[in-house]
């Protein structure tokens, strides 16, 4: 016996159907970190019971539950060229194609690390406010038009659904002059979607749960 399978079968909880993984998980996946590297609990119960895997092969569940480990529910089946690249190159680039990478149990490509560092980049610019911006209490309508969200050319960016956008979105808004106030018209009126004031819809409705 391998010095972590203890550790392994501690986290499964034999049903009389299933054997469900109650450990951790890795972007929706069950994941065990062995000898310093996360693998796929899938992977490794198939291995223990069945013996290694090739390359290009990748194991499935046959009852459907995502979380089950029991060795008669999996299987192990190699993967056409055309699906791996599908799954490999889906949202190639981004944080999430980096996520991807580490759930195909393989490094990273060089344009998802720099997507990776860029995200991570951007995140604390966003969150790392201009203090050095004086911040008009009330701004006129005439003044509202002159907000970095209205010329720079791409409203559409601080309602995007990416992640990425969405930073860049936040980025600018930590230099406008009207940030405040536009963040304290959004929580008046209670603003469900987009960036407002540098804030995410998540970030606001946290920010109204700490004042109550």
């Amino acid at each position: 016996m391998k010095e972590w399978e203890p550790r392994f079968w501690a986290k499964v909880n034999k049903t009389e159907t299933c054997w469900l993984w109650t450990g951790t998980a890795s972007h929706g996946f069950g994941a065990i970190k062995i000898n310093g590297r996360n693998r796929s609990v899938r992977i490794v119960a198939y291995e223990l019971h069945h013996g290694p895997l090739g390359a290009e092969r990748r194991v499935e569940t046959q009852c459907g539950e995502s979380r089950c480990v029991h060795p008669d529910h999996l299987s192990a089946r190699r993967t056409v060229r055309g699906e791996r690249r599908t799954q490999r190159y889906t949202r190639h680039g981004t944080e999430e194609g980096y996520a991807r990478h580490l759930r195909l149990e393989e490094p990273p490509c060089v344009k998802c690390r720099q997507a990776r560092l860029e995200t991570r980049r951007l995140r604390e610019l966003a969150h790392r406010v201009d203090s050095t911006v004086i911040q008009v209490a009330n701004p006129t309508s005439e003044q509202w038009e002159t907000a970095p969200c209205k010329t720079s050319g791409t409203p559409d960016a601080w309602f995007s659904t990416n992640q990425m956008i969405t930073l860049k979105a936040k980025v600018v808004c930590r230099s406008c002059p009207f940030r405040t106030a536009c963040l304290n018209l959004a929580l008046a009126d209670d603003e469900q979607w987009g960036v407002w004031g540098g804030l995410t819809e998540r970030e606001r409705a946290k920010l109204k749960r700490r004042a109550a």
